[in-house]
């Protein structure tokens, strides 16, 4: 596997998925799944959460978007005027250096978007678990005497998919938002800027507002890993036994909490999300230069490690291509930023590093 073993090779492929994934313009608000939800009526593309919510906030929130990108008028949002939500979204209205910094670098643009389609993948991958769950679950078959590779304890579906699903995509995600990603967030967003060159100033009442948001995403974050580890541990104990019977029943039994869990962390996960995409996401592209985004990009595809970064970026391509969790321009931003040789590599990397560990999953996708 000549892809593999040549150290060139393997330096030309971290260089391009170096390109891919930090030379992307993205802009200010445009992915938010509120604005995404204006301009389109149909839910399937943007996302199965319940983003088109009447509740007083979420109304809030889609008047306050549209007032962000010229479509209203913040003035008339009264209801909560002095909510961090609300906060930001003046922050992210307000007039300032948008076009460029004084390197001539283009402002109002996201360049880190490796982990996006990251933070995508493992939303997407808990929703396919429970498919796997409610079909191990509905199969009266999932493990009989006469087929003996289904009580090898580590051939098991369930935990073949609870191996990937956990152990290697949210831990991938939690490894680069745990020691670099949030802290690197924080640092930009809850300190006052005193150098007006490098972007508008955060005022205390911004700060704040960001403290707030980041601590209640650090909530959800470690509610979804103790749900993953509630998750993983379930269904370790189902799948400890050799016996084809105990494994059976033990899997029938554990495949119910699956279910309930991969939903609990899925449903966790797209409120985390739509937090991240319509104020964090605008925020960093407000203030961080676009040199120091791709700068800090570089050292997030490091970090996760050249082995990994092949095996997720199939995953990340999956996501972007599923209607239910991608979109038109989500598909667009995608396939044009992504070099020739890492396109071509992708079909390789499915065969040979992806479906080895997910191919359970993929499975699941038409059965239910």
């Amino acid at each position: 596997m000549w892809w593999i073993g040549s150290s060139y090779y393997a330096l030309c492929l971290l260089l391009v998925i170096v390109h891919a994934v930090s030379s992307v313009d993205y802009e200010i608000i445009s992915q938010c799944p509120y604005t995404l939800l204006d301009q389109t009526k149909d839910l399937s593309v943007v996302s199965t959460c319940s983003y088109s919510g009447s509740d007083a906030k979420s109304v809030l929130l889609r008047r306050s978007f549209r007032a962000v990108r010229g479509g209203g008028d913040l003035r008339n949002v009264t209801e909560t005027a002095s909510s961090p939500d609300s906060i930001i979204v003046e922050f992210l209205s307000a007039p300032g250096n948008d076009n460029v910094d004084c390197n001539g670098n283009g402002l109002n643009r996201f360049h880190v978007q490796g982990w996006r389609w990251h933070t995508l993948s493992f939303t997407r991958d808990t929703e396919r678990l429970k498919k796997l769950a409610i079909r191990t679950l509905n199969s009266q078959s999932a493990i009989t005497t006469n087929n003996k590779s289904k009580c090898d304890t580590n051939q098991h579906p369930l935990k073949m998919a609870v191996s990937y699903v956990v152990d290697f995509n949210l831990r991938g995600l939690q490894r680069i938002e745990d020691d670099i990603f949030f802290p690197w967030v924080r640092e930009k967003l809850t300190k006052t800027n005193l150098d007006v060159n490098q972007g508008p100033e955060i005022n205390n009442a911004v700060i704040v507002a960001f403290k707030n948001l980041l601590d209640g995403i650090d909530d959800d974050r470690r509610k979804v890993a103790e749900l993953a580890d509630k998750l993983k541990e379930r269904v370790e104990i189902a799948t400890s036994t050799t016996s084809a019977t105990a494994m059976h029943d033990g899997c029938t039994s554990a495949a119910s909490d699956v279910i309930d869990l991969s939903n609990s962390i899925c449903t966790l996960m797209k409120s985390i999300s739509s937090k991240e995409e319509c104020f964090l996401v605008p925020a960093l592209a407000k203030i961080v230069p676009a040199k120091e985004q791709k700068s800090f990009n570089s050292k997030i595809l490091r970090k996760l490690g050249l082995l990994e970064a092949r095996v997720h970026l199939v995953g990340m391509y999956d996501a972007v291509h599923d209607d239910v969790y991608g979109n038109k321009e989500e598909k667009s931003l995608f396939e044009q930023e992504i070099p020739t040789l890492p396109k071509m590599m992708i079909s390789r990397w499915r065969k040979t590093l992806y479906q080895p560990r997910a191919g359970v999953l993929d499975d699941v996708d038409s059965d239910v």
